[in-house]
């Protein structure tokens, strides 16, 4: 346990100096309060991302919309996200999600909650994986924290199976070569490192834990993302854990806004952004074997 808390040593250290600049001799100047957010319809974004990563072996690409449709004056943006996958290899892969995210206007601060369903299935459609996550966000000027959880609804799928006996038959061994859901949550903090109207620089770390049959997957997520014109975005992602090693990947995508007007405040952009999560249900090949002795 002291070893496991030990990892999260530097993400607490960067989380505590984004959220409390004057501990590290920094300081920064208040925030002015905005006015209320803009009425902004949603988003359609279409993106790739390359290699594999975390739970999948081959790269994807995706269609998702981002709709608000709660049009008034007040500060409670309800949200639905609806996202379609198809991997390289013909994989596929949806989400579909509702939530809310509260401008606090006093201490300037986003509040969020979200739920989602997910589903997978492998390139032979004879797999089906879905679960069910939930996940909440608190964003602010200085930093942004974000917890999700996710539940798979099926364990496992069995690939192959191979039962050896001996000549009486009294005796056998089987083994089961199958496919697992993981169940585990993530947590990510990041804030902007440079924006101005026409662009965004954003940084972020994070950790995740899934429970796999013979050990827990404690792992480190690294992410920045450039966005340019708020129409084109790249992302550079790094991860690593003992079960899937390290493993980097880059992402390009567009987003065209709907109904979304020009001004770019710093609380506009966190409304309107996308849910961070990890999309992908995480999916582990391992044997089971089982025996009369």
């Amino acid at each position: 346990m002291l070893k496991q808390i030990s990892r999260l040593k530097p993400l607490l250290i960067l989380s505590a100096s984004l959220a409390f600049p004057n501990l590290y001799g920094e300081s920064r100047q208040p925030v002015q309060t905005e006015e209320g957010p803009s009425p902004c319809i949603g988003t359609i974004r279409a993106r790739h991302i390359e290699p594999r990563g975390v739970g999948y072996n081959h790269g994807y690409t995706t269609i998702e919309g981002l709709s608000f449709p709660a049009q008034d004056s007040t500060y409670i943006w309800p949200l639905i996200d609806v996202r379609g996958h198809r991997f390289d290899n013909n994989e596929y892969a949806a989400n579909g999600g509702l939530g809310f995210r509260y401008y606090a206007p006093e201490p300037q601060v986003i509040f969020g909650f979200n739920s989602y369903i997910d589903y997978r299935t492998n390139h032979f459609h004879k797999f089906h994986f879905s679960q069910v996550g939930a996940g909440v966000e608190i964003l602010n000027p200085y930093v942004d924290v974000r917890i999700n959880g996710y539940l798979p609804l099926k364990k496992w799928e069995r690939v192959r199976k191979c039962t050896f006996r001996n000549s009486s038959g009294k005796f056998f061994i089987s083994r089961k070569k199958v496919k697992a859901a993981l169940e585990g949550g993530d947590l990510e903090i990041g804030n902007a490192l440079f924006h101005n109207d026409d662009i965004e620089l954003y940084g972020a770390v994070g950790t995740y834990l899934y429970a796999d049959h013979c050990q827990n997957l404690w792992g480190g997520r690294y992410r920045v993302h450039l966005s340019v014109y708020t129409h084109f975005f790249v992302d550079a992602l790094i991860t690593h854990d003992p079960v899937f090693g390290i493993r980097g990947q880059g992402q390009v995508g567009v987003n065209i806004p709907l109904g979304c007007s020009g001004k770019k405040s710093w609380m506009q952009r966190r409304l309107t952004q996308p849910v961070q999560r990890h999309e992908i249900i995480v999916l582990h090949k391992y044997c089971r074997w089982r025996t009369n002795l």
